[in-house]
């Protein structure tokens, strides 16, 4: 990928609603993508930050990236709160219950 064309992709990115900013030191050949405050303020840090080879570097790339570390890490996270809140809920209801 050319200079250019890497940054008309990091623009792109950029211009994500999930992304805040994206950083590419300089002789390294990794972009770290700082996702939003929104995001990072119910993500652990090592969810908080994508970070993705030079040479991969896309919009499509960042969106799947995002899906796979966020998306499916937050509707884990969910699943898990709705089966233990169900749980308790449960365990509530038989403790009212005569016996």
């Amino acid at each position: 990928m050319s200079e250019k064309e890497f940054a008309v992709a990091v623009l792109a990115v950029n211009s994500l609603p999930f992304v805040d900013t994206v950083n590419v030191p300089a002789n390294v050949g990794i972009a770290f993508v700082e996702l939003s405050p929104r995001l990072t303020e119910v993500l652990p840090p090592a969810r908080s930050v994508l970070q993705i080879n030079r040479d991969d570097f896309s919009v499509e790339e960042v969106i799947r990236l995002y899906n796979v570390y966020v998306v499916e890490h937050l509707n884990e996270v969910a699943g898990l709160a709705h089966q233990l809140l169900r749980e308790a809920q449960y365990q509530q209801r038989k403790k009212r219950q005569p016996q």
